[in-house]
């Protein structure tokens, strides 16, 4: 038994190294490198404005939680959970409107998910309707959150879309000024999800669904992503294919029309947290991320082992698809493929790549960076970093 422990080891620090080395390897990306970060906070959903000169984010206060929390004494917790009840929305979610030039900022609400209009005239985000003091992130401690627009110049904002039952998050302008926004609920015990996508138009004080929430076997369709291109909704959901407490074992992920539900490209059965199920629409026409590739739809081609992600790989693709940002299991390094040129990497210092977001123009890529988040250490800050991969 011995010796099988040391080879176990042996091999796991071998991969580990490989792993590493694969990293270093690497040729480094040339990149503008902007940065920004407050100590105790953390940040949500970074977005650049359509000329690049200002971001709109989430930002909130952290408290220790979970296996945090034993990190500190029952007595110091206890205190930070009290002064958060007794000192009333400093624990909200805080939406934070950036001039990047001098990182100048004004917080415009309580909320998440912020976007910019096409015009940068306006700020649409799902508005956090109660308090969240001492609670966790759950679909009850979010229900009753609303689609609100806020108007950047007049300091002013209204609500645009109000939910019945559960709550609201998501918001996307269209091109013509509407806004899509995912219609969410308590999916996974209190755990909160995608359901389905509604649809306001502020000018008309309108609000409708354009994608039903569905069930199989008592569970809800799960959405991933969705988007809009020429009036056409493009849904990728999660089906349930079995029964479950909360969850099914298994899903298959598909992608849909969102106005019909014709199935459009379907990655089979999959155990929930799968990666590979993306998709973009290109110049050319859909694309979907399967086996190891983007494939336009009907393609049948073989998986292509040389790029095929390993472990729970994380690829985001620009608007104009033509870079993915590709964030691999334990390299702590995000790596941008271009089809036409090689590899580029950038290195995080120290800490743990949460997300990648491109910039409308394709740009710029903006990462969310945790510190302290492994297991043993404190939360120390999360940091916004926007790379310029290329020069426009």
């Amino acid at each position: 038994m011995q010796n099988v422990n040391r080879s176990s080891v042996a091999f796991l620090a071998v991969c580990f190294l490989l792993a590493i080395l694969h990293c270093m390897a690497l040729p480094a990306v040339a990149a503008n490198v902007w940065s920004y970060h407050e100590e105790k906070y953390e940040i949500y959903a970074p977005r650049l404005s359509h000329d690049n000169n200002y971001l709109v984010f989430t930002r909130k206060l952290h408290f220790p939680d979970g296996h945090e929390a034993e990190l500190f004494s029952k007595k110091y917790v206890q205190y930070l959970y009290d002064w958060a009840k007794n000192n009333k929305r400093t624990e909200e979610p805080e939406v934070v409107l950036m001039k990047l030039a001098d990182k100048s900022l004004r917080v415009i609400g309580h909320g998440w998910d912020p976007c910019f209009s096409y015009d940068q005239r306006s700020i649409a985000y799902a508005r956090q309707t109660k308090s969240l003091a001492g609670l966790r992130i759950l679909g009850t401690t979010l229900a009753g959150n609303e689609i609100y627009v806020y108007d950047i110049a007049d300091d002013s904002g209204k609500t645009v879309a109000r939910p019945s039952s559960g709550y609201f998050s998501w918001p996307v302008f269209t091109e013509n000024g509407q806004i899509l926004f995912a219609i969410c609920d308590a999916v996974n015990g209190a755990w909160g999800g995608n359901i389905g996508v509604g649809l306001a138009d502020p000018a008309e004080g309108t609000q409708r669904v354009v994608y039903k929430p569905s069930q199989d076997y008592g569970l809800y369709h799960l959405l991933r992503t969705f988007e809009m291109r020429d009036d056409r909704l493009f849904v990728l959901r999660m089906r349930p294919l079995s029964a479950g407490t909360y969850m099914a074992d298994k899903y298959a992920y598909e992608l849909v029309d969102g106005a019909g539900g014709e199935l459009l490209y379907s990655w089979g059965d999959k155990q929930p947290g799968y990666e590979g199920g993306k998709f973009r629409i290109c110049p050319s026409g859909i694309e979907v991320y399967d086996r190891g590739m983007w494939r336009e739809l009907g393609d049948t081609r073989p998986e292509n082992t040389k790029t095929a992600p390993k472990g729970r790989t994380r690829i985001y693709s620009s608007p104009d698809c033509v870079y993915e940002a590709i964030v691999p299991d334990r390299c702590g390094t995000v790596m941008f493929t271009m089809r036409s040129e090689p590899a580029l990497n950038w290195k995080t210092p120290k800490g743990t790549i949460q997300s990648v977001t491109w910039s409308p123009d394709s740009s710029r890529a903006i990462l969310v960076i945790s510190y302290g988040m492994d297991l043993g250490e404190k939360f120390t800050f999360d940091e916004i970093v926007i790379l310029t991969p290329r020069d426009k």
